[in-house]
Order: C-alpha cells, then structure tokens, then sequence
C-alpha cells in the first residue's frame, strides 16, 4: 500500500503530563509518513521544553490563549498531509490506528471521513452505532454522531481545506467540526476501539459552556437545521434540558435553570411521549436539586404506570 502523508495536529494547553505520552503514541504508529503538530494553546510556551526533546514534531506557540478551534486553524495553515488527524492532547492512539484508517480512505474514495471506536479510562470499549455511517446529516443535527470526535477520525486534506479557517467556539468543538463536513461527503467508521479517549466528567465537554454552545450552534447553523424543523426541535429542547441540569449539578436552586427547562418543555415536539417527561422536569426545577432529584426517584414509577395504561 502507498503511504500518503498525514498530518497529525496536537492541540495542547498545560496538559504536559498528558501531551508527552500522546506524542509518543503518534511516533509509535506502524504508519511512517505521518508529520507531527503540535500548537501550543498556553499563550506562555508551556509545552516548549515537552516538545523539543522529539526531533521530529513542529512546535507552534500561541501568543495567548485562543481555544482548540484556533489550535485547529493555525495547525492547518502548516499541515501538508493528504489526510488530517485532530488530536486532544490528553488521548492516544493505538498503534495501528491510522494505518488502518488511511487503508480505508484510499480504499473508498466516496468517504470524506472515517472514525472508529474508543476505550475509556476504565477500559469499557465504546464503538459507533451501527446507523452512524454514510449521509450522517441526521446524527449530526441531533448531535448524536457518537465515537465521531477529534481523535477518532482522520479527514481528507481537501475537504477540510474547503472549511477552514472555522468558526471559533469554547466548547463542543467536535460538533463545530461535524456541522461543517456533514453536508459535503459521506462518513464511515471502523467497527473497532483505536484510540484511548479520557472522558472528563468535569471537564469541558460536561460544562455549562458546553450547553449553551450547543443550543447556539442550533441557531448559527439555522440554514441547515431549516430543513429539519422537528429535528431542530428536538436538539434545542434536549440541549436546554441539559442545561438546566447542568446548571443544578453547580446550584441548589437557580432562576436560570428554571427557565432552561422552561424553554425545553417549549421546544420539545407536542403530542409526544417526550412532552409529558419535560412539562414534569419543569415544574420539579422550580423546587431546585430536590425538586429534580425526587422527580427522578419517581419518573420509572410513572414510566411504568404509562406502559401499563
């Protein structure tokens, strides 16, 4: 097989513990061509002395904190691979990670993208849903693209040159990334764990920025969700229900979760078994953590009640 250069773009940011073993999981690849970024996010050259101990890896600092999309944008304006490979800096690939992933892309040109399977901190596999391949404009729009993120795909050149620079977001970056592809090529995977994904529960991707970037993509990319208004629907009520619940992991009580779920119980499509749940989440987050807690206790109660009806 011919081995077309990949671009490997590390986005880092005071993670040196984290980006020392990611590097050197990319070096350890059975795939050769591969040329390594790194873009250093710390705005003070944190990862300088990290990176200089590995010959081979172009180091790139940022002259103040900008955000893993700026990361991604300036990596780009560098990168000469035919394929692109993202990368959080507290993840790792396996070994035969894009040597696989390249195969398949030169081996099906009709697809744009192909990502694969994660195993997390406590060695639990996670592999895509089976549906999650080919037009994935549906999973995307309802942000359900599960196992597609930054570090389990590898992307052709071209189309994201086609995109880029993106958009600067603080959260939900894979989303970001998702919307923009979704519409011009197809997506696959391959149906086994390649990379080692840290799932943070406190981390970013569980914040309340998290959350309201979301419910703004929603409304930056209205174009797109105009053509799938009950899609739309159901992403900006389940987006503001996360909210409102995020914001009650940090409040035991607060206006502003309220009326996330508010707005929730007014997105969610009527008529629908859903509507029933969120009109009772609403009127229990006026009660704050203990209103929302106790809900909880007795929604499987109700649930079971409903089937039985």
């Amino acid at each position: 097989m011919d081995c077309p250069p990949v671009s490997v773009i590390i986005t880092t940011y005071y993670r040196d513990e984290h980006l020392r073993r990611a590097i050197e999981r990319v070096l350890d690849q059975n795939y050769q061509n591969i040329e390594l970024i790194i873009v250093d996010d710390s705005g003070e050259e944190y990862a300088k002395e990290i990176v200089a101990e590995y010959n081979s890896a172009e180091y790139i600092p940022h002259s103040n904190n900008q955000g893993q999309i700026a990361g991604w944008n300036t990596g780009m304006n560098r990168a000469s691979g035919k394929y692109i490979q993202f990368h959080d800096d507290d993840d790792w690939l396996f070994e035969d990670k894009i040597q696989k992933q390249v195969r398949f892309l030169e081996d099906n040109p009709s697809i744009g993208s192909v990502y694969c399977g994660i195993v997390d901190d406590e060695g639990t596999e996670r592999l895509p849903p089976e549906n999650n391949r080919g037009n994935v404009v549906e999973p995307t729009l309802r942000h359900k693209l599960f196992r597609c993120q930054t570090t389990t795909m590898l992307t052709r050149w071209n189309l994201l040159d086609e995109i880029f620079p993106l958009k600067t977001y603080p959260a939900a970056t894979d989303i970001v990334l998702q919307l923009e592809l979704c519409t011009r090529t197809e997506f696959d995977y391959i149906d086994e764990p390649l990379v080692h994904r840290s799932i943070d529960d406190d981390g970013i991707g569980s914040s309340v920025v998290n959350r309201r970037t979301r419910i703004q993509l929603v409304h930056d990319y209205a174009s797109l969700y105009d053509e799938y208004p009950d899609i739309r629907a159901e992403t900006l009520a389940r987006s503001h229900k996360m909210l409102g619940e995020t914001i009650l992991q940090e409040h035991v009580w607060s206006l502003a979760a309220i009326v996330a779920f508010a707005k929730a119980n007014y997105h969610v499509p009527k008529k629908t078994i859903d509507s029933i749940h969120y009109l009772l989440i609403f009127l229990a987050s006026i009660f704050g953590r203990p209103g929302l807690s106790a809900y909880r206790v007795v929604q499987p109660y109700l649930a079971q009640m409903k089937n039985q009806l």
